[in-house]
């Protein structure tokens, strides 16, 4: 597959873009979150809201949780690959 450069927007084709109202939006939506949960399985989501002092804290905490993601995964894929 070629790649293509634009140089603005307005350059790239219209086909790449949903139409807020388009009535398919939620459809496409909904097999896009079922494709990537086929992808990756169920991720725990961490509940509740979460205050941060400032964006340093709120960065540590997403790094810590995209860690947390990657460790599931992995333990997810090595339980898969040993026979039983």
């Amino acid at each position: 597959m070629p790649v293509r450069r634009y140089r603005d927007v307005s350059e790239m084709p219209s086909s790449a873009y949903v139409d807020k109202n388009d009535p398919r939006l939620f459809e496409r939506i909904d097999a896009l979150l079922r494709f990537s949960t086929r992808l990756t399985g169920e991720l725990p989501i961490p509940r509740g809201v979460f205050k941060f002092r400032n964006m340093d804290e709120l960065n540590a905490h997403r790094l810590e949780w995209d860690r947390h993601r990657i460790q599931v995964l992995q333990e997810r894929r090595r339980s898969k690959a040993r026979p039983m």
